[in-house]
């Protein structure tokens, strides 16, 4: 998948590891920028923690994101309500 669009190898490694942390990293020869974000959330016991990628290339007019868990209440900024 990530040879298919040209996703630099450190950056797959990226998002297949659990990350301790928030990391943006911008490629200004391709024009990419890779975004890892935490999203936490109450499950009304405890605060839950899932890590989101977001792969932006702007060359490629291409945005991918990787999450490490299903999740469906981010779809809405990704469905188009036009």
């Amino acid at each position: 998948f990530c040879e298919y669009f040209n996703i630099h190898p450190l950056i797959a490694e990226d998002i297949t590891t659990l990350a301790p942390y928030m990391t943006l990293n911008l490629f200004h020869d391709t024009g990419a920028l890779h975004l890892v974000m935490k999203i936490l959330t109450w499950n009304g016991e405890r605060v839950q923690q899932q890590q989101i990628s977001f792969y932006l290339n702007c060359s490629q007019n291409l945005l991918i994101t990787f999450q490490d868990q299903p999740r469906d209440d981010i779809e809405p900024f990704f469905s188009d309500n036009s």
